[in-house]
């Protein structure tokens, strides 16, 4: 849950601490049974449940995944055919205008999504990893993001996949060497110099739309709008 702490129109922490601006993906699994006619309720709460069987959108300022072991030993698993969408809120969820892209004018920051140490990620055949409109993928040390040989990786323009020390990303040469050429699989040294340019003044690029190869989840509890 993200929190923003307010006084009129003005945030009182600017975002900070003790504001919570980062959503940590859990594995946690919660069924409604039943509900009796005293207005009781019974439900079934489980975990361990890392697999996305469905397609989602995720927005936030933060998400990180961290090394949670599935019932397939990962923390998060995209099920073939299914898309996970990387996005930029459109629902306000800071008080300041942060600028306007595409003709919308945003308050709320780009998403940056955090595969922390020791956690992994594991795209299935026809799956599709979507990062969109500035958003970012942080693979730290001691991470991993891979990919089947049929999996999709969509990185669309202005977007990045940063792999931090020994973090690692796992798809065939090919897709790694075509984001690279594109600026769009970064070493983190890299950071500093983006630092320094505003992404809007970029020369323009053809959205890339990478397929691993044509040779051979966490739950509803972490969808954020």
């Amino acid at each position: 849950m993200l929190t923003l702490g307010c006084r009129a129109k003005k945030e009182r922490n600017n975002g900070k601490a003790p504001d919570n601006r980062t959503v940590y993906l859990n594995g946690i699994r919660i069924e409604l049974l039943e509900q009796r006619p005293n207005g009781d309720i019974s439900v079934r709460v489980s975990t361990g449940d890392t697999r996305l069987t469905d397609d989602v959108r995720w927005c936030a300022d933060s998400i990180v995944l961290p090394p949670l072991r599935g019932r397939d030993g990962r923390s998060l698993t995209l099920a073939g055919g299914k898309r996970l969408h990387l996005d930029r809120s459109r629902t306000p969820t800071r008080m300041a205008f942060f600028e306007k892209d595409d003709g919308f004018r945003y308050f709320a920051p780009p998403t940056r999504f955090t595969i922390a140490p020791g956690a992994t990620m594991f795209l299935e055949a026809k799956a599709e990893l979507k990062l969109d409109h500035k958003s970012e993928l942080h693979i730290m040390p001691g991470a991993t993001l891979e990919l089947d040989n049929a999996a999709k990786l969509v990185v669309e323009n202005g977007c990045a996949i940063i792999v931090h020390g020994d973090g690692a990303l796992k798809a065939k040469k090919r897709l790694v060497k075509k984001l690279r050429r594109k600026g769009k699989s970064l070493p983190p040294r890299w950071l500093l110099a983006m630092s320094f340019t505003s992404r809007s003044t970029m020369p323009p690029q053809r959205s890339l739309v990478a397929q691993a190869g044509s040779r051979s989840a966490i739950s509803a509890a972490a969808r954020i709008q």
